[in-house]
């Protein structure tokens, strides 16, 4: 949010529907710590499915927030790029996210966990790469 100049209802409504997919990650992630502590793996199965929506629901919310970002360039600091907000992430996220739910529901949760895993290291690179 650095590269935001401005706001308006627009951006604060769709920030605001990022929030909440922020705020609801850790109940699925308690479920995920529950399912395997003590849960057999259709368990299992089910709680990365449950985690894997959440971050979905993240991926269409990163998806409202930058397309409505390039469409009004007027809110972005004149200093960045409007290429900054490229929609590459939000729908890698989206799929990423749902190919994880399909392999954890059907293959095997674990896998499913590592993939999960992959996001944050994946955003790290992106976005430092995209700083430049």
């Amino acid at each position: 949010f650095s590269r935001i100049r401005s706001v308006d209802a627009g951006l604060l409504w769709r920030n605001l529907v990022l929030l909440l997919t922020v705020s609801v990650v850790p109940f699925p992630t308690a479920v995920i710590a529950s399912a395997f502590r003590v849960g057999i793996e259709r368990d299992q199965a089910a709680a990365v499915a449950s985690y894997a929506v959440v971050g979905m629901a993240s991926g269409v919310a990163w998806l409202l927030l930058f397309s409505y970002m390039r469409g009004h360039p007027n809110l972005v600091d004149p200093d960045t790029d409007i290429r900054f907000f490229r929609l590459t992430e939000p729908v890698l996220t989206l799929v990423g996210y749902g190919v994880a739910a399909l392999i954890g529901w059907f293959v095997s949760p674990a896998v499913a966990l590592a993939i999960f895993l992959v996001f944050p290291a994946l955003y790290v690179v992106r976005v430092r790469g995209a700083g430049r």
